[in-house]
């Protein structure tokens, strides 16, 4: 397995981080976090229409970029280096990935608005008491004369508050785990946002009676490719965590070349340069891990489930390990707003349990006693 990006992904990547350097830089971000909107409407079609981000996990007789797991990750690392608040894992990602597994004409016109960047779309599968369990999923459809009604609610659903449609995870009697297409607005969708903790928003969403169309059941029994979609995210997300503590391990060595105490740079004291080394270390396994993760996508359900937890489980300590040294080597400034280094301390938090945490993921692996990684 390779830890290095061929000629098109690092073209790919070094485009990302050439616009981003231009157009999304550390003030533009937060001026566009602390807007009302909370994101730029701007930078998400130039997203579609000069990178063609947008079409990245769409496959290419749909319009789409077709891109594979490293080309993902290529792209993850860069948006993680950023803090871009956009939602493009959630859309172009997850809700496209799943969107291609329908047959239902809507999903095939999503897919369209997704590639012009005309649509944002949200995954509302968790709930209150599920705690990331898709098995522990209440909310539920009721079939009706030509239809459907839904009922539950949804938690912390990413991007929400700027989507055009939401794709909603219920249990349906005989057919397992279905996703319908629900638009954004429609009526008895009631949606309380909120700010997270990483400059996101995300909201709470209860489904009173939702009337949807016949067209608008997009897959039935999907347990299976909600896991598979799931996984696609987390090893995406691991490729974000990848740029997240790359940007902190920058920053902080940054900051000791420049910071004196007793009248020499911090950089020139032994105890922090091994604090460094161990940044520089933990940063160097979450990279081997994000490639890990992207590698398993393709092998078969047990080695995918352990090899996408096993990943998980190293990004989160990485995650914490990092974002600590980082903070503390800044001292106090670690945690203030005026540098990057608290934004990135975050995110990583949020990474960390994002899609599961360590107990989670350690619980996942050692269901598949069949995984063939040791």
């Amino acid at each position: 397995m390779s830890h290095i990006f061929n000629e098109d992904q690092s073209a790919l990547q070094d485009a990302v981080r050439a616009f981003l350097a231009n157009e999304y830089d550390w003030e533009k971000r937060g001026r566009i976090v602390a807007s009302d909107a909370g994101w730029s409407p701007d930078i998400w079609r130039r997203f579609a229409v000069e990178l063609g981000l947008l079409g990245l996990s769409i496959g290419e007789e749909a319009g789409g970029i077709g891109g594979d797991a490293y080309d993902r990750l290529a792209v993850m690392e860069a948006l993680g280096e950023a803090l871009v608040v956009e939602p493009f894992a959630e859309t172009a990602i997850f809700a496209a990935g799943l969107l291609q597994q329908s047959s239902s004409p809507l999903a095939a016109a999503l897919i369209g608005a997704i590639l012009s960047g005309d649509a944002v779309v949200a995954v509302a599968l968790d709930e209150p008491e599920a705690f990331g369990r898709a098995d522990a999923i209440r909310a539920h459809a009721e079939e009706t004369a030509d239809g459907y009604r839904l009922y539950g609610d949804k938690a912390v659903v990413v991007g929400a508050p700027w989507s055009s449609h939401l794709i909603v995870g219920v249990r349906q009697p005989g057919h397992g785990l279905a996703l319908f297409l629900v638009d954004a607005g429609a009526e008895n969708v009631a949606r309380r946002d909120f700010l997270t903790i990483d400059g996101k928003r995300a909201s709470e969403i209860r489904l009173d009676g939702v009337s949807v169309g016949r067209d608008a059941l997009l897959l039935q029994d999907a347990d299976a490719l909600v896991e598979m979609a799931t996984d696609e995210m987390t090893a995406a997300l691991c490729g974000e965590a990848v740029g997240v503590l790359g940007a902190m391990l920058r920053q902080t060595v940054r900051y000791m070349l420049e910071r004196q105490q007793f009248g020499r740079p911090l950089s020139e004291f032994q105890a922090l340069q091994h604090r460094i080394a161990d940044m520089r270390v933990s940063v160097e396994i979450a990279t081997a891990v994000a490639f890990m993760a992207a590698e398993a996508l393709g092998s078969p359900r047990a080695q995918r489930v352990a090899a996408i937890s096993a990943a998980k489980v190293t990004i989160a300590k990485s995650c914490r390990m990092v974002s600590q040294a980082a903070v503390q080597l800044h001292g106090g400034m670690g945690m203030t707003n005026e540098l990057p280094i608290g934004h990135l301390f975050k995110r990583a938090m949020v990474i960390e349990r994002q899609f599961g945490g360590i107990t989670q993921n350690l619980l996942r692996l050692a269901s598949v006693p069949d995984h063939g990684l040791i």
